[in-house]
């Protein structure tokens, strides 16, 4: 038996969280971003990107690795990826903000979770993703449901720059991330 470990999915373990010493300046300029109040499900995505458990993402996907995902269920570099992780939006915030842009995501709270650098925006093919990933567009079915009922109809992607963690108030002893557990 080795003690060596697997090298991370995709070649490398990534952590996107700034140093601490980062965390105030990140917040000052953020007062001036737009925000966008995650929901619960990209919450729990923004988590998984920022501890490195969705590695080598560096953030929510861009429409080229959306559609790359869609198409062959691998990123644009060859990586294997099942399933896309997007950042959807609603329209009146798609229509006020640009490529490189800096919008601040933040939690039902208002804490200010991450920044992302706008890299793209697109309308969102659900009834697409709805087809190659769930391979049905029938509604019965609990992730098309959610596509349909639940997601907005723009999307951004681009990397992004961890402030804080989610905050957590249950299971805080088995709350590991990657490193951790590796």
């Amino acid at each position: 038996m080795s003690n060596k470990l697997i090298m991370p999915h995709g070649g490398q373990l990534l952590n996107l969280y700034c140093n601490s010493d980062e965390v105030q300046y990140h917040k000052d300029r953020a007062i001036n971003y737009k925000s966008h109040t995650l929901s619960d499900r990209q919450l729990c995505d923004i988590e998984l990107i920022l501890n490195g458990a969705f590695s080598p993402l560096d953030g929510f996907m861009s429409h080229e690795d959306y559609n790359s995902v869609l198409n062959q269920n691998r990123l644009q570099n060859g990586t294997i990826w099942p399933i896309p992780i997007v950042l959807d939006i609603p329209v009146d915030l798609s229509n006020n903000i640009s490529e490189n842009d800096k919008l601040a995501l933040r939690d039902k709270e208002g804490y200010l979770i991450a920044i992302l650098k706008v890299r793209d925006k697109w309308k969102y093919d659900k009834l697409l993703e709805a087809k190659k990933v769930y391979g049905t567009t029938d509604k019965t079915h609990v992730g098309v449901r959610h596509l349909f009922e639940n997601t907005n109809d723009f999307c951004v992607g681009g990397s992004i720059i961890g402030i804080e963690p989610p905050h957590h108030h249950d299971f805080l002893d088995i709350r590991l991330n990657p490193k951790d557990v590796r």
